[in-house]
């Protein structure tokens, strides 16, 4: 891999790794797109690919998988926590009329 391809992968990452932390989540969307081309051309076949960049590569989604899927555990308490409250005013609403 060129040092210049992985750089721009990894700056890449490191944006989407940023917008995660600040839960700018169709940043991170939009990021994701643009990492995936560069991906692309990254590991075009006989690319050689720089084993230290792929770890930090790594490193990098692994912690953006973590806050995703953080993410996605408080978005379905927060659905479940809604359907609870409609249920119960549909309860409320039941009884008193």
């Amino acid at each position: 891999m060129t040092v210049d391809a992985a750089q721009a992968v990894l700056e890449c990452s490191e944006r989407m790794l940023a917008a995660a932390n600040a839960g700018r989540w169709d940043d991170l969307t939009r990021l994701e797109r643009e990492r995936r081309a560069l991906l692309e051309y990254l590991f075009a076949p006989g690319a050689v690919v720089d084993a230290g960049a792929l770890a930090r590569l790594g490193r990098i989604n692994d912690e953006i998988v973590t806050l995703g899927e953080s993410h996605r555990d408080e978005l379905r308490r927060t659905l479940e926590d809604g359907r609870s409250r409609r249920r119960a005013a549909e309860a409320y609403r039941a009884g008193a009329g």
